[in-house]
């Protein structure tokens, strides 16, 4: 029995859908990754989807899946898992005493439990399915045949050690901003691979929602799609190429609310507002490599810069950076990172002292700053200042420095993974904006700061209004802060002979 006669078979998958027309373009896709002939008409769809003129010869090994959102990805996997575990012959593959496993990845836990659930209403159809089950756990449910259906979270390190009968990558585009590691989809790929590699008709197949265009699912589509050799198929398909009950209102009001988002979430295209700030060779050609934290140098001139945190939620962090006064490169010394849960006060008290080994008594603080950093480092004797300029015009200010080779980083982890999740965001009538969108950026923050910080040369008697920083002007969140026409004439003063007084 193929898939699609289970599917269609009222003795197995059948009672699960309501509409089976409805999934008509979902069973094409199936019939595509298994090799199974499709009609003339059925032939449009799939030519559409694929850019491929015909069938692939080769059993495929791999499928990276770009649809949108609710097109039926998540219920489409499920029954594919079902199948695999249930109608196909793994037995001349698998060695006595041996128990594979279907693995189901997910960005988190709560992602996988729906997939698993899913997977439960499948086996639980009729009696005949329900007798396949042996034994069901919280994240796993095991058969009678010795195969394991298993959902795990988006990690290298639970996914080692296993013979897998095929992995399916759920929601891939989004695995990098559940941790700190921006590669993290890429070194699950890795890692995963040795796992298959016994089983000759394994499946790897990787589905998702596109954002974007970056990691490893972008990789897979711009090396596969509209390409014919090789084991491996691309599709990419809207929402409603897959999914024609959804209501074509609510896509046309999101594409006129916001037409970028629209694009990504129900277009199945990746995003053209959003690009990553720094390119990966570019971090590792500033990395030194086994060099961690750097030594006091007497010669040198140091600059600080905090992120300070309550302790809660956020890190709280610090670098030192210099510029060397032969090379003129800008070198990253010291970051740290007080990882919550914590004391401020002896984070403070730990910092300060940091700060006075390398002759540093004054440091700049991003826009947190309020008046208890600025006391507590007082009562250290160490001045703070509010940034000159925004995170993110920090972080637009460091990426020449990045591209020219112009600064030497230390070899840590979070900190690269956090560069590496930087994303530039296009903003129409307005300056780019930076962040990582998904996740923590607090090392990543201060790194960069730090080092623009470290290029500035000291303000000289009778500076101009060339001198005058970007957030003498505009906010932390790059709006205008023009509050009053008190405030206005105070910004205009600024510029005037009463500022260059005062300096």
């Amino acid at each position: 029995m193929n898939i699609i006669q289970a599917i269609k078979s009222k003795e197995v998958f059948r009672p699960y859908f309501n509409d089976l027309s409805t999934w008509n373009n979902w069973l094409i896709f199936l019939k595509a990754l298994f090799g199974l002939k499709l009609s003339k008409e059925e032939m449009k769809v799939f030519r559409k989807c694929t850019k491929l003129r015909k069938q692939p010869e080769e059993r495929l090994r791999e499928a990276w899946i770009c649809s949108g959102r609710r097109s039926g990805k998540s219920r489409t996997i499920s029954i594919l898992a079902c199948f695999l575990a249930l109608f196909m012959d793994w037995s001349k593959h698998i060695s006595r005493g041996e128990r594979p496993y279907i693995f189901i990845i997910s960005p988190n836990k709560d992602q996988g439990q729906i997939i698993l659930n899913y997977i439960r209403e499948l086996l639980n159809l009729n009696d005949s399915l329900r007798s396949m089950i042996q034994r069901e756990l919280s994240e796993s449910i095991e058969l009678t045949n010795g195969i394991t259906i298993s959902i795990k979270s988006a990690s290298w390190r639970s996914t080692r050690g296993f013979s897998a009968l095929a992995v399916i990558l759920e929601e891939v585009c989004y695995f990098r901003w559940e941790t700190d590691s921006a590669l993290r989809d890429k070194e699950i790929y890795r890692s995963l691979k040795p796992a298959l590699s016994t089983i000759p008709v394994s499946l790897m197949i990787g589905i998702s929602t596109p954002h974007s265009f970056q990691g490893l699912m972008a990789e897979k589509m711009k090396k596969h799609w509209g390409k014919s050799k090789g084991n491996v198929l691309c599709w990419k398909s809207s929402t409603l190429d897959m999914n024609p009950t959804i209501d074509k209102e609510e896509i046309k009001a999101a594409y006129k609310d916001d037409p970028e988002f629209a694009r990504s979430e129900w277009g199945a295209e990746w995003r053209r507002d959003i690009s990553s700030l720094l390119d990966i060779e570019a971090i590792e050609e500033a990395v030194d490599k086994k060099i961690f934290e750097r030594p006091y140098e007497e010669n040198q001139t140091y600059k600080g810069f905090i992120d300070p945190s309550g302790g809660k939620s956020d890190s709280f962090c610090c670098a030192l950076s210099h510029q060397d006064k032969e090379t003129k490169k800008i070198v990253l010394d010291v970051l740290r990172e007080a990882r919550p849960p914590f004391r401020p006060e002896s984070i403070v008290k730990e910092y300060s002292e940091l700060l006075k080994k390398y002759g540093v008594t004054s440091i700049k603080s991003d826009s947190y700053a309020g008046e208890w950093v600025v006391s507590a480092f007082s009562n250290h004797s160490i001045t703070v200042e509010k940034a000159s300029m925004n995170k993110s015009d920090y972080y637009l200010n460091a990426l020449p420095l990045f591209n020219n080779s112009s600064v030497r980083i230390l070899d840590q982890e979070r900190l690269k993974n956090q560069l590496m999740s930087l994303e530039r965001k296009t903003r129409s009538g307005s300056s780019d904006r930076v962040d990582n969108f998904h996740g923590h950026d607090d090392a990543a923050n201060v790194c960069c700061a730090v080092l623009v910080e470290s290029q500035k040369k000291e303000k000289k008697a009778g500076a101009g209004v060339s001198d005058v920083g970007i957030n003498d002007i505009w906010g932390d969140d790059d709006t205008p802060s023009f509050g009053s026409a008190e405030h206005f004439k105070s910004v205009v003063d600024s510029f005037g002979p009463g500022r260059r007084e005062e300096e």
